[in-house]
């Protein structure tokens, strides 16, 4: 993750994504991105459309709590996958994954603390949960219908 400053781009953070990664070192940025205190439109024309329209991913969403950093991760690769990665401030290890371990998708988190995330997900998407939903959660979940307006999910975080 790159800071954009007055004098060029500078590393913020770096992640290991492995095949997904990208050697920026191979390209030469261009100097004074910072016009009238925006980000000039030829830079992000550069960026966005031009030579340096590399970008394998994309940071969609961002939360923090007491102990972790969050971000919502779009990748490139297969028709746009959400990745999620989580940066314990503690132990300062990060995990990357694309699904639980029960094989869900977390899609567009919009409440995030120390004990829950609040996410949205499309009706589309409730097939997913039928393996770790029973009784009154999984009779409502059978009773959406594709048409439906999004659902709210309560994921709770485990110790």
């Amino acid at each position: 993750m790159y800071q954009i400053t007055e004098e060029g781009l500078k590393v913020a953070y770096e992640w290991d994504f492995g095949s997904s990664s990208v050697d920026i070192s191979k390209y030469k940025f261009p100097t004074n991105p910072i016009e009238n205190n925006r980000i000039s439109e030829k830079f992000y024309n550069q960026f966005t459309n031009g030579e340096f329209s590399f970008a394998q991913y994309c940071y969609e969403a961002n939360n923090q709590n007491s102990r972790f950093f969050h971000t919502q991760i779009q990748f490139a690769e297969k028709g746009r996958v959400l990745g999620q990665m989580f940066y314990d401030k503690e132990t300062e290890q990060y995990i990357l994954f694309r699904k639980t371990t029960e094989g869900i998708v977390i899609k567009d988190p919009y409440i995030f603390n120390d004990s829950t995330m609040l996410c949205s997900i499309e009706p589309k998407d409730r097939e997913m949960f039928r393996n770790v939903l029973s009784g009154a959660n999984l009779e409502q979940l059978d009773n959406i219908l594709e048409d439906d307006n999004p659902c709210l999910v309560k994921y709770t975080f485990k110790k």
